[in-house]
């Protein structure tokens, strides 16, 4: 979520339309990352929406002060099983019609809205990080999304890639078998900071070694 806020909101300085879509249904919390209450969300839309037309979408959309237009996940989670894969692939392939970049937010698990979505985009931002359990988890998503034939769009995202545990990134690369596209820095105070002020870090502090990691990968 830190990555997909900052990501959506770099790519709109550069003057994109841009959409981000929170997918986790049962506890998304996109709008506390970017300080925005939204009235309505994802699953008051699939409600209303019987056929594909951008404006309504639009209209259930939140418009954040960088011009990142946000879908937001469920207010509770008891909703999240309005939202079906078949109504989620129309809403994303309507929105890639209109927008330069759809960002879309998952949980860490695999279900059938998510696996829609994965199928759906162009591109699978896909973070892992330098602990076993981390590495056993990636191993097997990546065996998962081999399975579906999904693997020629993966853009592996090393997160708090600092080498101070007995696992290295070339340990990494080799237990998971898989190119490393992008790393990005561990700062807990500034990745926290940004959270709990609800400004992100790519505007709160565009100097910091992080926001210069994520400006290289919206690059």
């Amino acid at each position: 979520t830190t990555l997909a806020t900052n990501l959506a909101v770099k790519l709109a300085e550069k003057h994109k339309k841009v959409a981000l879509i929170d997918l986790d249904l049962q506890f998304g919390d996109i709008h506390i990352f970017l300080d925005i209450e939204p009235t309505e969300t994802i699953s008051d839309l699939v409600q209303e929406y019987t056929s594909p037309n951008i404006d309504l979408i639009r209209s259930y959309m939140t418009v954040h002060s960088s011009g990142v237009h946000v879908l937001c996940a469920p207010k509770s989670p008891e909703y999240a099983e309005l939202v079906s894969p078949e109504k989620v692939q129309s809403i994303l392939s309507m929105l890639r019609t209109y927008y330069d970049y759809v960002i879309i937010d998952t949980p860490p698990f695999f279900s059938e809205v998510t696996i829609t979505a994965i199928e759906a985009s162009s591109n699978i931002l896909f973070i892992t990080g330098l602990d076993i359990s981390i590495l056993k988890n990636s191993k097997l998503s990546l065996s998962l999304l081999e399975s579906l034939q999904q693997m020629e769009k993966i853009k592996l995202i090393v997160n708090r890639a600092v080498n101070v545990s007995s696992i290295t990134l070339e340990d990494m690369q080799r237990l998971i078998n898989c190119p490393i596209w992008a790393k990005i820095p561990s700062d807990y105070k500034v990745a926290v900071t940004a959270l709990n002020r609800g400004i992100p870090f790519v505007t709160g502090t565009p100097k910091s070694e992080l926001s210069r990691s994520v400006s290289s990968v919206a690059a």
